[in-house]
């Protein structure tokens, strides 16, 4: 029998409301007082999360709007009967939100011992690709010597894009770090449904099977476009801001359940939603803009040395009680990083220097860092939040670090790719 999203996504809701409430026991026992009064608003909140979930998937096609409709039926009552449980579970958000830090910070990590691969399989792409358009040139000195004029000018254009798409496919397939990058870009660039493209085209690949590429899409794009519609969703007060982190966690263990992960994998999945929800609000309040991942439009502009003798055309970074902010030696003024153009280049390092050489922000090799999704977001963020802290020295290198996991943290590719692969290993182990 095929594929049966309605069957699916209705046990993987069960399987989201087994998931929270074990999750929630493990949580709730460390509990404490201050945290019961705030978890007093998240049983309301859970009954609406249902609803939420619906309205959010109903826009992603007929089709999958009837099987969302009853998984938001399925959902909303689950959440109401687990009400308690999911209230206990926000009791502690703060560990919760940790966790959530240290789980994609562990995904950076492999990430980061993957760089080695990645470079290897940049390099292979790009031997396979001189190959193939070798390979190309040859066909149509064939066909031309036959008199085939016509078909050697289509096959010039139609194999080069054969051969590319198949070179990427096995680029992305040798290392992880590459297919984040193309997920990420996917997202930023084509929106929920790049998203779902992107994951149909990489789990056909990777599985050959049709009806799981399908799969993988119609939940990407869902996801993708329910954690856009929690986005939207205001987060003024406790109230609001925990309705809006619970919406988005049961986004993601929907999403994990419905791809065929286990109860474990269903408890990440509702992690990295909270979590994603937790790191987007801190990151509009450090920098007033959403996170975005797209690649600087300008490029770097040198920050002014801001001597309190001398005017400048930044603004200058103030306390509370509106007094300028200063360095350790009382000299130089903090800069507002966000009176900078947001679509400049910051990446790299913050000089007056223009000539500062390879790690400076108007050196082309950060540039060119800067055009990979997320950075110029991270590189912005860091920059207000070193001001903010008053950071020198090795401290500004230091946090760049957690900067970056705030920054993916926000984002929708970790749980996108997580569903992604819990499809492709439910294939492999049948």
């Amino acid at each position: 029998m095929g594929w049966n999203p309605i069957k699916d996504i209705k046990k993987a809701a069960k399987n989201v409301a087994k998931a929270v409430e074990k999750g929630a026991k493990d949580v709730g026992k460390t509990a404490e007082k201050a945290a019961q009064d705030a978890g007093k608003t998240a049983e309301k909140a859970a009954q609406d999360t249902g609803k939420a979930v619906e309205k959010a998937a109903q826009d992603t096609g007929k089709t999958v709007e009837k099987a969302a409709q009853d998984t938001g039926k399925t959902v909303e009552k689950a959440a109401q009967d687990t009400g308690k449980t999911v209230e206990k579970a926000a009791q502690d958000t703060g560990k919760t939100i940790e966790k959530a830090f240290q789980d994609t910070g562990n995904e950076l990590h492999r990430a980061g011992i993957n760089t080695a691969d990645a470079a290897v399989a940049v390099g292979n792409f790009a031997e396979n690709q001189a190959r193939s358009m070798a390979q190309t040139l040859t066909d149509a000195e064939k066909r031309i010597l036959e008199g085939k004029i016509v078909d050697a000018i289509w096959h010039m254009a139609t194999d080069s894009t054969r051969y590319t798409e198949e070179n990427f496919g096995t680029a992305i397939s040798e290392s992880s770090l590459l297919n984040n990058v193309a997920t990420a870009a996917a997202s930023i660039y084509g929106g929920p449904i790049g998203a779902a493209a992107y994951a149909a085209w990489y789990t056909y690949k990777q599985t050959g099977d049709l009806e799981l590429a399908l799969k993988s899409g119609v939940i990407a794009g869902a996801t993708a476009k329910s954690l856009s519609m929690v986005n939207g969703l205001p987060s003024n007060t406790t109230d609001q801001f925990t309705k809006k982190v619970l919406a988005s966690a049961s986004i993601g263990a929907a999403a994990v359940a419905a791809s065929g992960g286990e109860e474990k994998d269903i408890i990440e999945g509702f992690v990295k939603g909270a979590a994603l929800t937790a790191a987007r609000e801190h990151y509009k309040n450090m920098t007033a803009e959403e996170i975005e991942g797209r690649a600087p439009t300008k490029r770097a502009i040198p920050k002014p040395k801001l001597d309190p003798s001398i005017e400048h055309e930044y603004t200058i970074l103030r306390d509370e009680s509106g007094q300028p902010i200063l360095d350790s030696t009382g000299k130089f003024h903090q800069i507002d990083i966000r009176s900078l153009p947001r679509d400049a280049s910051h990446v790299g390092l913050a000089t007056t220097n223009r000539d500062a050489g390879f790690f400076s922000e108007t050196s082309t090799p950060m540039q060119t860092l800067a055009k990979l999704p997320y950075m110029n977001d991270m590189a912005y963020f860091h920059d207000q939040w070193a001001a903010v802290a008053k950071m020198e020295g090795v401290m500004v290198q230091a946090t760049i670090v957690p900067a970056i996991i705030l920054t993916v943290s926000g984002t929708d590719t970790p749980l996108i790719n997580q569903t992604t692969e819990e499809i492709e290993e439910d294939a492999t182990a049948k």
